[in-house]
């Protein structure tokens, strides 16, 4: 009888041989499934990195109890070209300039609910006009110690734009609703109302006749009231879009207004009729901020996009962006701009209580920033002298800062 068990044992050897085998490419085959796998992960989380971090901006903003579209922050970058101003800074001074340093001088509680604007008390650097989100506006008087002067309210909605004129006595006041109020500054009470049923985004005082109010609205037109008359002037009708701001030019008799519709419209005063159209994608993502500077000849616009674009503002040479500044984060929040000409400063708040500073011809990125308030800082305010500023935020309160000496001495 013939003797398998040689062959037997030769067999298991064998099989084990092939399981170590198997086992080994099955380790190796999981293993390699599981780093191709992390890494498909990651790539998918790089991917979408910038969607889940403006995703959980969204959320935070939220919070904020305003109404919010989404916007990517990451926009495609623009090629930047240098230019040149009619106004340069000295190298020297720019290493001295740059260290500049800005400091608290006072602070108070203005509005629990929240500020949304302050402005100038007519011509008194030492008062300032805070409009609240709960409809209210206070006077305040800072000069030696903080002191309530007067306050007073039309309705419950946030105050969006007060002017005041000290040539024609009037306080412009605007909120969210479709009535302008026309105050008297000295009694505070109304003069008279403007309401025609339309919500007012955007007001402008003309440079020509302080007496002259522009009035852009959300059906995409533009009305000219007289304040001393009390009448509607004239109609501007052109823009398909709401009007998201007007800006005052060089040239007194004209005005241009940005629209949602992605067009500026070039106006003259008194002619119904549009003079100009331009085109131009950012004019529909301007937050209602523009400021124009350098006697009137550029203009700068916060975007939605987290960007702050200065164009050209001459009647021949119209919306010609020549730089942009970008490291803050707006988004729907309407954040004013602060340009003090003699120190080449351009200065925002934004949605998360900074307020940053650039140098608006040398550099795209802030030279500075510093955590102003807690929540958005959506207003700020230079007074006459240019030595101090103002700033009010959501958190309810309303700061007062000064320039270090070393600025306005590197500068001027």
């Amino acid at each position: 009888m013939t003797d398998y068990s040689f062959y037997l044992k030769e067999s298991y050897q064998e099989v084990n041989e092939i399981n170590k085998k198997n086992h080994k490419s099955k380790f190796k085959l999981t293993h390699i499934l599981k780093i191709k796998k992390f890494k498909r992960v990651l790539s998918w989380m790089i991917f979408y990195r910038k969607l889940f971090f403006d995703l959980s901006l969204l959320l935070l903003l939220q919070t904020f109890n305003v109404d919010l579209v989404y916007r990517s922050i990451s926009s495609k970058t623009n090629n930047f070209k240098s230019i040149k101003f009619s106004k340069c800074i000295n190298n020297d001074k720019i290493k001295n300039a740059s260290n500049f340093s800005v400091f608290l001088k006072n602070h108070f509680l203005s509005h629990i609910s929240g500020v949304n604007t302050v402005s100038n008390f007519l011509n008194n650097n030492n008062m300032v006009l805070g409009g609240g989100l709960n409809g209210k506006i206070k006077l305040w008087d800072f000069r030696h110690k903080i002191s309530l002067i007067k306050s007073f309210g039309f309705s419950r909605k946030p105050i969006t734009h007060i002017l005041s004129n000290p040539e024609t006595n009037h306080i412009v006041i605007n909120g969210i609703g479709k009535t302008i109020h026309i105050l008297d500054p000295y009694t505070f009470r109304d003069k008279y109302c403007v309401n025609i049923n339309k919500n007012f985004t955007c007001l402008l005082l003309s440079k020509s006749n302080p007496n002259i109010l522009f009035t852009g609205c959300s059906d995409g037109n533009i009305y000219e009231w007289d304040l001393e008359y009390h009448v509607l002037k004239n109609t501007y009708k052109n823009h398909l879009g709401k009007v998201t701001t007007i800006c005052s030019l060089k040239e007194k008799d004209y005005f241009l207004s940005a629209s949602e519709d992605k067009t500026f419209g070039l106006w003259k005063i008194n002619t119904a009729h549009k003079i100009k159209k331009i085109s131009r994608t950012f004019a529909g993502n301007i937050n209602n901020s523009s400021t124009p500077f350098l006697d009137s000849s550029l203009v700068c616009y916060n975007s939605k996009e987290n960007k702050i674009l200065i164009a050209t503002n001459d009647i021949h040479n119209l919306c010609n962006v020549k730089q942009t500044l970008t490291g803050h984060i707006v988004n729907n929040f309407r954040c004013d701009l602060m340009i003090v000409e003699k120190n080449f400063l351009i200065a925002s708040g934004d949605a998360f209580g900074k307020i940053h500073f650039w140098f608006w011809n040398i550099k795209r990125s802030p030279i500075k920033s510093i955590i102003a308030h807690k929540r958005a800082a959506t207003s700020l305010l230079s007074q006459y002298s240019g030595d101090f500023f103002i700033s009010g935020s959501w958190d309810g309160y309303i700061k007062i800062w000064n320039f270090s000496k070393e600025i306005s001495g590197a500068i001027i």
